[in-house]
């Protein structure tokens, strides 16, 4: 037995040196896929080799025991790799990434540190010595839990890479016997041998075989996936449909002078059936000379392209381009040369138009503002237009042929997940789309982009790659957030919109139902906003509307925030429809007065003054309530039933709620044709002017005339103004219709003066909306002009309402009527604000006493005392006084003893049309009041 000893010495380092030999040459060669994971294969049986055999040459238990540690090393490095270099082969590469393979190494790791540590707690040997066999030590230990934990756990990865191994060639065994006996070899000897050893119970000197069993596996994966490099690999591309389907014509001849591919471009040029089994080149191709005589060039031609002459299976020769190549094994021998045809017979102005073509297409391609790439299988980037260039912080040229992280981007581990996509597009052949990619740079900066994948073959090699372009989204996913929250949100004041509203709206409607409790649909509509906009500016209008959006959500209970559909948020029942209009729900009202208090509240918060940009604006609002389910239990009718009760609260005189009532239907119905007759009354000749004379209070003498607007509706019949007037106001037609009232009026004083007779002063009322009008001193001067018509035969009169304005373009227009010489009147005196400052500031020459003052005068001395009031207010400016509605002459004594001036009403005669104003006037007597 001593002679043994020194044997298995010299083998372990004869395999150990062959091993680094194959090592050092698949380092070299590149041979295989994954040459790392067989460099750390190979190193591990190497060091368990010579481990194994320089422990027979001690003779003393440290000493080899000391071995057999290091010889574990490699035992739990050997099985690991071994998976890898499987994983590589068989396509799996994905799976080769640091946290897996940590996984799978912790074990090993552990053990080793285990066998380290053994005399701490006999884990791996329970124990260690040395028996002699003769004068032959052998090193002797019992196997602990962990030795057999670790061995299962080893085999079990030799097993997984046998198992991926054996599927893999099993699949190809048709075209790779000797590839998968080669592996079946090397999966099987370590199993066998340490089989063997692990079940020998006998006493003597065991040799361990398992080393050089792995020495085996080792040796046979190399050769297998070597082969697999080789030669097939070539056929095999070149038989794939991205070669046959080349326009041009490719010939493939092995290392033994046989033709075994010929692609469909080259059998059509040649007039070859399709190659089923190889056949020699030179009995293929005898009809061919300068073909075989380029096959016989190849070593000193390789590469390099020259025209020759073939004579087409069509007729006819034809000149191409010859490209050979000789394709080398790792070994740098010979295995097959292949030879490209390219027609050039008439390619001479294709070629001109293709290269123009490239230039404009590349220019277009840069022109796209969105990032266009192509890349390989191993991420060298083979096109980049400008916008991918310019994001990645290099030129096109420094990126072509480069795989190297972009400049900018944050996270190694998103450049990684893009590598592994690219490579699964080509991989699989199947395009990808992302609709949305976060990409993180390392400014911080995020953008989104969509990108799309397709596989596609690399024109200049003829291999598998990835064509790609990423739209950047950023801005449109941003106003795409945008544009939803505006769709539930009003962008001025926050508040729920009416869509948003909408749906809350009818969510707690049935949650109403469910409670058996009513609700409260309050519409609110501001008083004379637009006042506000043309007098101060739409930055003011926007702030009141914010400081009313406040108010409002102030004036409502917590209890009555409702709970958003598929939600647990509550949110405000206030929302804005849009302009100045706003609604508010109450969910949880048991009596409808419970609404109106709330009305009221809103009503006194919305009247208190508001300063913006120190101006000082009062503002009122109309509110409509409509009650659920009493008025109606659908959300549609009770929005349009909010909004008729809010429009008859307008009507009442602003300011104030008003409930719904099942008549207002018929109102907004009856105000709908008014709306609509409105916009064809003038052409079709429904407006009529009527006059009222108004006479002095005492002598009787006739004064002048009140121009009053009536209208005939073709079915409706006649419409009171103080019906249609607001209408128009609202709708904008109160403009052509002034302008016609003006202009008929001005018409009708020069039909009476042609007419002979005395001229007489006209009022006419003029509207707020008339005043706000640019052109309406032109309109006016032109009027007058055209008719003939003195200025002083004309007055206008405006309500206090109308002053509310007080802008500059009011005051303006106001004085440069005075200077024009028209009358000013203020109407219905007392009704409005009432303001003393209104007589001081603008050109009045007549003050007018509503109606309501005049029908209380006789019977009510607190009336009495506030005509009289007003009447010597009224002198003591300098201006005159004309009473409206008188109708007894009881109110018209009592009107003289207070000095009123003028008077007007049924008292004298009623509103009379042109015609009969005109005989009116022929008929005057001078003094009709006595009579």
């Amino acid at each position: 037995m001593l002679s043994v000893w020194p044997f298995w010495f010299v083998v372990a380092l004869i395999t150990t040196t062959g091993l680094l030999a194959l090592g050092a040459s698949i380092w070299r060669t590149r041979a295989t896929d994954g040459g790392g994971s067989f460099l750390v294969l190979i190193g591990g049986v190497a060091l368990w080799v010579l481990c194994s055999g320089f422990e027979h040459v001690f003779f003393d238990l440290e000493s080899k025991l000391r071995l057999a540690k290091l010889t574990w090393i490699g035992i739990a490095v050997v099985p690991l790799s071994a998976l890898v270099v499987a994983l590589q082969a068989t396509g799996r590469h994905h799976l080769v990434r640091g946290s897996f393979l940590g996984m799978l190494a912790a074990p090993s790791i552990a053990v080793v540190a285990l066998v380290f540590t053994n005399e701490h707690h006999l884990l791996i040997w329970k124990a260690a010595s040395l028996e002699m066999v003769g004068s032959v030590p052998d090193l002797h230990l019992p196997h602990g839990p962990a030795f057999w934990a670790s061995v299962t756990y080893h085999y079990a990865l030799v097993f997984a890479a046998a198992v991926m191994l054996a599927a893999k060639y099993v699949r190809e065994w048709p075209r790779n016997r000797e590839e998968a006996v080669l592996v079946g070899v090397s999966m099987a000897a370590p199993w066998i041998s340490n089989g063997i050893y692990l079940l020998n119970e006998s006493k003597s000197p065991t040799i361990d075989f398992t080393p050089y069993a792995f020495s085996i596996t080792a040796i046979c994966l190399s050769l297998a996936l070597w082969r697999g490099h080789g030669l097939l690999n070539v056929i095999r591309v070149a038989r794939s449909q991205i070669l046959d389907e080349m326009s041009d014509g490719a010939i493939v001849v092995d290392g033994r002078g046989r033709l075994v591919y010929m692609n469909r471009a080259a059998r059509a040029t040649l007039g070859i059936t399709k190659i089923v089994d190889p056949i020699p080149a030179s009995l293929a191709l005898e009809g061919h000379p300068d073909l075989l005589h380029a096959l016989e060039q190849a070593p000193d031609d390789d590469g390099r392209e020259h025209e020759i002459s073939i004579h087409h299976a069509e007729g006819g020769w034809r000149t191409y381009d010859l490209r050979v190549t000789t394709l080398e094994n790792f070994q740098g021998i010979a295995t097959s040369r292949v030879l490209v045809l390219r027609d050039v017979s008439e390619s001479q102005q294709t070629r001109s138009a293709l290269r123009d073509s490239e230039v404009l297409l590349r220019k277009v391609i840069d022109l796209v503002p969105h990032m266009i790439f192509a890349k390989d299988r191993d991420g060298r980037y083979l096109l980049v237009n400008q916008s991918m260039a310019e994001s990645a912080g290099l030129s096109a040229h420094e990126m072509i042929g480069q795989s190297n992280q972009p400049v900018g981007a944050a996270r190694h581990e998103q450049f990684e997940q893009m590598r592994t996509e690219d490579r699964k597009v080509i991989d699989t052949g199947r395009p990808q789309f992302h609709p949305e990619v976060q990409w993180k740079y390392q400014d911080g900066e995020k953008r989104t982009y969509q990108v799309s994948k397709i596989p596609f073959t690399d024109p200049g090699t003829g291999d598998p790659s990835m064509l790609g372009i990423a739209i950047d989204v950023t801005e449109s996913k941003r106003m795409e957030e945008r544009m939803r929250t505006l769709a539930f949100h009003d962008a001025l004041t926050g508040l729920p919109n009416r869509q948003h509203f909408r749906a809350l709206l009818e969510e707690n409607l049935n949650a109403t139902d469910r409670r058996d409790r009513r609700a409260a649909l309050l519409f609110l509509d501001l008083d004379r906003f637009k006042q506000v906009n043309d007098r101060l500016g739409h930055a003011h209008g926007d702030a009141l509307l914010r400081t009313v959006a406040e108010r409002l959500s102030d004036c409502i209970r917590l209890s009555d925030q409702i709970i958003a559909p598929e939600s647990t948020e509550r949110q405000s029942t206030v929302s804005r429809l849009g302009g100045d209009e706003f609604t508010i729900l109450l969910t949880d009202i048991g009596d409808p007065l419970d609404a109106a208090v709330v009305a009221m509240r809103i009503l006194e918060s919305l009247g208190e003054r508001v300063e913006i940009g120190g101006q000082e604006i009062y503002t009122s609002a109309s509110v409509g309530i409509a009650i659920y389910p009493d008025d109606s239990s659908d959300a549609d009718d009770l929005f349009r039933q909010a909004d008729q009760a809010m429009y008859a609260a307008k009507r009442r005189g602003r300011s104030r709620y008003a409930f719904f009532s099942p008549s207002m239907t018929e109102a907004s119905e009856r105000r709908h044709a008014i709306e609509q007759g409105l916009h064809h009354a003038i052409n079709r000749g429904e407006l009529e002017i009527h006059y009222q004379p108004a006479r002095h209070a005492t002598s009787g003498l006739l004064l002048g005339a009140e121009a009053l607007i009536r209208w005939k509706h073709p079915t409706l019949g006649w419409v009171p103004p103080n019906e249609f007037l607001p209408v128009a106001e609202e709708t904008g037609q109160i403009i052509p219709i002034g302008e016609w009232v003006f202009g008929t009026v001005c018409e009708q004083l020069r039909v009476w003066r042609v007419a002979g007779l005395s001229p007489v002063p006209v009022s006419v009322n003029l509207s707020g909306f008339q005043l706000q009008q640019s052109g309406m001193l032109a309109f006016f001067s032109q009027v007058l002009e055209d008719s003939g018509t003195s200025p002083a035969l004309i007055e206008l009169e405006i309500t206090e309402s109308t002053l509310m304005s007080d802008d500059d373009l009011t005051r303006a227009t106001l004085r440069e009527l005075k200077e024009m010489g028209v009358g000013f009147a203020l109407d219905d005196f007392g009704t409005g604000y009432s303001s003393l400052s209104y007589l001081r500031q603008f050109p009045f020459d007549t003050v007018k006493i509503d109606r309501c003052f005049v029908q209380d005068i006789v019977t009510d001395p607190g009336g009495q005392v506030l005509t009289q009031g007003i009447i010597d207010m009224a002198h003591g400016l300098g201006l005159r006084v004309v009473a409206e509605g008188v109708e007894t002459i009881e109110e018209l004594e009592c009107l003289r003893e207070a000095g009123c001036d003028a008077v007007q009403g049924h008292l004298i005669t009623k509103p009379m049309p042109a015609a009969a104003f005109t005989r009116y006037l022929e008929a005057d007597k001078g003094n009709l009041l006595d009579e």
